[in-house]
């Protein structure tokens, strides 16, 4: 894999930057804090998915979210692909194919999985752990965890090498065995349950034989019996039939008797109806006279009624003429009123024609005047608008003139703000170098202490010379000296590179505010514009004025007027009324000869209505004596209604109680017939034969009955049996079948067993192997970055590394900075190599903390390292800027980074 391009948008320092990268060694160079870490960081984040605090604090402060997009060739298909990433208010991670312009997948787990593929990485490696602690370990890092115990190596190195993997797949293939053995238990379980109930297939099979003989014998008897109740049921039967005749003659003769008793009680209801029917009769012929009397007042009563409704209906018409006639004579009367007051007004409009005339000629003139004076109010509001535009305008001029006066001195304020910060920003690097100088200095001096207070030879670690406790005593005095001192230094740097920082944010704070009040200044046109809508305003104002001049005595003339139209009286308005009277004249005479026509109508219906009712004059004596009898014959009438129906039914119930009496002898007849057919039936009929026939039909049935009781007993014993056996036989089938599943899963059981073992030992051999070759890998590389293959270097089982120099061993504590710095160098890259097909690297900062010789050294033999298709080196110094392919400067100003590529 080559990783051609990055781009960073809004992430950390970096506003917008695009980062170009060449195969080879690419030199990323610029002081401490421009944003060199962050492209490193940047390039994990993307590709590796490592990042070693929140997404959120990638992206820029003044931003909502960060996108980094990373351009690489595939080492899989040799094609470029753009990896993006978003992260903040938006989160974003796809693989872009800029030949086709298409999205090729998306999501952490596809694009991961895309990465793994095509940097050649296998599927279950951890890319955040190979690349914090291989590809690109983070800066100061490199030397660290060599430094550490043998437990914390072992942390950082076993995830790495993925030693664990071993024992993960021995315990995860622990839980299938132990599956496996529950399995098998609970088939044994159920095998023993099976092979306990089958013990009573053999029992069950000879009770079912047995069974079969019992069950022939008792099937012959039934045969026996059911043969001996068929010929006394037939016994029974005949017997049974003479009864049933004997029954039903009997019956007959109860149902005959019933219905002669039934008919007396109808022959006596008949007598008693016929003495009612002739006592009705007699009644009726004593109130016939009463009835019809009453029959004829009530219909006279209904022609009464009649009259009696025109005589009202006559009354209501007399008294509504009568009350019209009343009105009509009123509204007579209105009308000549109405007459007289209308000629009165003709002749007074013709009075007062004269001042109409003059009352018109007044009003046109204040017309004329209401006009001027709409205009006057017309001129005052647009002057009142002129002047308050004026005021408006003036304010304006003046905010306008005093922000231009302050403009100059934001200027001045602003240009020395900026003198201020480019004096800060020139001395901040030399504080960050002095501070980072003590830093290498002060680490140095506690390194030496180290070796010196460790050293078990004769030979002094820091100068080679002979190692006295005298020597050793002194340079250890020396080094407490030089860091007490350097602490002392190293605080009082700290606290200026504070106060300059703290200075630099209150004026880079106040520079914002200054620059915003300088865009909001108004500009020269704008203030030319106010004076010039200033004077167009004065001109306008002294036009109003102009014409107000003209109508200074309109209020005066308009009151003149006035008090002469008051004087009149408004003769036209009195005009109006009047002619509304007078233009009823003639209409007011029509209507009062048609009223005098309306009265005499009415006054002639009301005499002749008074005459039709005068014929009705008897009518309520009528209505009285008509009621009285009435009164008199109602009960005869109520009588006669009551008792005409059942005087009338006579001759028709005399004819029913007859009939009556000659079916009462027929049935007396019947009767007799039956009794005697009856005791004929009663001779053939031996009741005790009928006794001893039930009582051997049913001791067979009883016998009968039992034996298939039997019968049925043995058949659903035979039948339970059946089942039962048919189940036996289908559990004999599913022992058959566990007892050979149990012998599959002790097999399988058998074969987990063994490949657990062989993991459980095979994990700590493989993991040798790996270390012996990464060994053997970086000792080479070793050679190569020191330039001298006498010495070998070796990683040891516990990840620790020791350096062979003459025979002798020596621990990672006892070497050099720069052999530290080597031999980390060598083992990570060399776990590069064998973990995976990954050939790029990143070296962040790798001379830190080394002298200008060792570090000129170091780079040199960083930048031979070969096998590598793509390096990366960190560094805040120029020693990389030589024989690199391709370098980056970054540089920070006004808190935003910037890089720029140059390819050598």
């Amino acid at each position: 894999m080559q990783i051609l391009s990055l781009e960073l948008e809004n992430s950390k320092s970096y506003l917008k930057s695009t980062i170009n990268f060449t195969a080879g060694i690419n030199a990323i160079v610029g002081h401490n804090g421009a944003g060199k870490s962050t492209i490193v960081e940047a390039i994990g984040f993307v590709l590796f998915d490592s990042i070693s605090y929140r997404q959120s604090d990638f992206v820029r402060e003044d931003a909502k979210s960060a996108t980094i997009a990373v351009t690489l060739l595939s080492s899989f298909d040799k094609r470029q692909y753009q990896v993006i990433r978003r992260c903040g208010s938006s989160n974003q991670y796809h693989i872009f194919d800029p030949d086709l312009g298409i999205r090729i997948c998306e999501g952490k787990a596809d694009v991961l999985a895309f990465l793994k593929e095509h940097m050649g990485v296998e599927p279950m490696v951890d890319l955040s752990t190979l690349f914090h602690d291989a590809v690109g370990v983070p800066q100061g890092t490199l030397t660290a965890a060599f430094l550490q115990t043998a437990s914390a190596r072992k942390g950082t190195f076993d995830t790495l090498l993925r030693v664990d993997e071993y024992r993960q797949v021995s315990n995860k293939l622990l839980e299938p065995s132990r599956l496996l053995g529950e399995q098998l238990q609970a088939l044994e379980v159920n095998a023993a349950d099976l092979r306990a109930r089958l013990e009573r297939l053999p029992l069950l099979e000879s009770a079912i034989e047995e069974r079969k003989k019992s069950l022939v014998s008792i099937e012959e008897k039934v045969a026996v019996h059911t043969t001996k109740l068929g010929e006394t049921e037939q016994k029974r039967q005949r017997i049974e039939a003479k009864k049933r005749e004997i029954e039903k003659l009997q019956k007959l003769l109860m149902q005959a008797e019933q219905r002669l008793q039934s008919l007396a009680e109808q022959k006596a209801l008949a007598e008693k109806a016929l003495a009612e029917a002739t006592k009705a009769r007699h009644l009726l012929e004593e109130n016939r006279s009463g009835f019809e009397t009453y029959q004829e007042a009530n219909a006279r009563q209904e022609e009464l009624q009649n009259e009696l409704q025109r005589k009202q209906t006559l009354e209501a018409e007399y008294s509504r003429l009568d009350k019209a006639l009343s009105l009509q004579q009123a509204e007579l009367a209105r009308l000549q009123q109405a007459l007289a007051d209308s000629t009165a007004a003709q002749k007074e409009i013709e009075s007062l024609a004269e001042a109409v005339a003059k009352q018109e000629r007044l009003e046109e003139q204040r017309s004329l005047l209401q006009q001027e004076q709409v205009r006057l109010q017309e001129i005052e509001r647009t002057r009142a608008t002129l002047l308050t535009n004026q005021q408006a305008l003036e304010d304006r001029l003046s905010t306008l003139r005093a922000q231009l006066a302050t403009g100059e001195e934001l200027e001045t304020e602003r240009t020395e703000i900026e003198k201020e910060l480019l004096r800060l920003h020139a001395l901040l690097p030399e504080q960050q170098q002095a501070f980072a100088n003590f830093e290498v200095e002060a680490k140095a001096a506690k390194e030496q202490n180290v070796a010196l207070e460790n050293a078990a030879t004769a030979t002094c670690p820091v100068c080679e010379q002979t190692l006295t406790p005298e020597h050793r005593e002194k340079i250890l005095n020396r080094n407490r000296a030089r860091l007490e001192s350097m602490r002392r230094e190293y605080a009082a740097v700290r606290q200026k590179i504070k106060e300059h920082e703290a200075v630099t944010k209150q004026l880079q704070t106040r520079q914002r505010v200054v620059d915003e009040q300088i865009r909001q200044l108004p500009r020269s046109e704008e203030v030319k514009a106010v004076e010039k809508e200033l004077d167009t305003a004065l001109s306008a104002i002294e036009a109003q004025d102009a014409l107000l001049s003209g109508l200074t005595d309109l209020p005066q003339r308009m009151q003149q007027l006035n008090n002469s139209l008051a004087s009149l009286g408004d003769p036209k308005q009195r005009v109006a009324i009047l002619q509304t009277k007078a233009d009823s004249l003639t209409e007011l005479q029509s209507n009062g000869t048609n009223m005098q026509k309306q009265i005499l109508s009415s006054q002639e219906d009301l005499s002749t209505l008074g005459v039709r009712l005068e014929s009705f004059a008897e009518l309520d004596d009528a209505l009285s004596e008509n009621r009285h009898l009435l009164q008199k014959h109602e009960r005869s009438y109520q009588l006669v209604l009551s008792y005409r129906q059942a005087a009338e039914s006579v001759e028709e119930r005399s004819q029913l109680l007859k009939e009556l009496d000659d079916k009462e002898q027929a049935l007396a007849t019947e009767v007799a017939e039956h009794q005697a057919q009856i005791a004929d039936v009663e001779i053939a009929f031996d009741a005790d034969e009928y006794q001893q026939v039930l009582q051997v039909e049913q001791t067979l049935r009883g016998d009968q009955a039992r034996l298939e009781q039997q019968l049925a007993y043995l058949r659903q014993e035979q039948d339970r049996d059946a089942i039962e056996v048919e189940k036996l036989q289908a559990q004999k089938r599913k022992l058959t079948t566990i007892e050979e599943e149990m012998q599959e899963i002790e097999q399988k059981k058998s074969i987990i067993e063994m490949v657990r073992s062989l993991f459980r030992q095979a994990g700590p051999h493989i993991t040798k192997s790996v270390i012996d070759q990464v060994s053997i890998e970086a000792s080479q590389i070793f050679s190569e970055l020191m330039s001298d293959y006498s010495r070998r270097l070796h990683w040891t089982e516990d990840y620790g590394i020791r350096l062979e120099v003459d025979g002798r061993e020596r621990h990672f504590s006892q070497l050099s900075g720069g052999e530290q710095m080597s031999a980390a160098l060598s083992v990570r890259l060399a776990l590069l190599r064998e973990m995976s097909n990954i050939n790029i690297a990143f070296f962040d900062e790798p001379t830190t903390n080394l002298d200008e010789t060792r570090r000129e050294s170091l780079a040199q033999q960083i930048l031979d390292i070969k096998g590598f298709q793509q390096l990366f080196v960190i560094s805040h110094d120029d020693t990389f800027e030589q024989a690199t392919d391709n370098v980056v400067r970054v540089q920070r100003i006004d808190g935003v980074s910037t890089a720029s590529t140059a390819e050598q």
